[in-house]
């Protein structure tokens, strides 16, 4: 498991599951795009704050902000 911290813009990872503490809407919107278990994903670009991350995932890339992403365990 990655920490927000230690995420290598570039660099792809699968995506373990979610933290039990993130909140059930958007675990479910998550899950709609595409988010699920064992599923690739990209870091492309973090904002100069550091508060959103474009990501990458099955063919097309999104915004996140930085609440969500920490809240997704990946390897």
């Amino acid at each position: 498991m990655d920490k927000l911290s230690n995420i290598k813009i570039g660099k792809t990872y699968t995506i373990l599951g979610f933290e039990k503490s993130m909140m059930f809407k958007f675990k479910r919107r998550l899950l709609d795009l595409g988010f699920t278990k064992g599923e690739r994903i990209v870091f492309y670009r973090k904002s100069l704050l550091g508060k959103t991350y474009l990501v990458g995932i099955r063919g097309y890339i999104l915004s996140l902000r930085d609440t969500i992403v920490k809240d997704l365990i990946i390897n």
